[in-house]
């Protein structure tokens, strides 16, 4: 029987372009993605993606990484992982709420998030 130290990998993307107003959002501890294909309004409010790994969903305890940051992720929308399935699309909050206050939000600790750009990495890695 063999045995990994490797986390699962819930989810695992490359952002292609960062809108021009996602750096003001960042700093208001909101960060949305969307999948390449998101409609063209939507541009400049996201962090647009190309989705490597979609493995399961993602659950309370779960951690996002953001290049070389990491988040706790402390609750999950009802609708979250079907969105991120479907269109590669989320809302990370960090507000440090335990309820995510719309169903398409994932809720993060409380703590500045980074800025992101072209080439940045985004994975959502299973509670160890």
């Amino acid at each position: 029987m063999t045995t990994t130290d490797e986390p699962t990998v819930r989810y695992a993307t490359t952002v292609t372009s960062v809108g021009v107003l996602v750096p003001d959002f960042v700093e208001q501890g909101m960060l949305i993605i969307f999948g390449d294909n998101a409609p063209a309004e939507l541009h400049d409010i996201c962090a647009l993606h190309r989705p490597e790994v979609s493995e399961g969903g993602v659950e309370p305890g779960d951690v996002l990484w953001l290049d070389d940051a990491s988040f706790t992720i402390l609750s999950v929308g009802s609708v979250a992982n079907e969105n991120l399935s479907a269109l590669g699309h989320v809302s990370f909050k960090a507000n440090g709420s335990t309820d995510a206050q719309l169903p398409g939000d994932i809720s993060l600790e409380n703590v500045p998030l980074p800025q992101l750009h072209e080439g940045s990495r985004v994975r959502i890695v299973a509670a160890s």
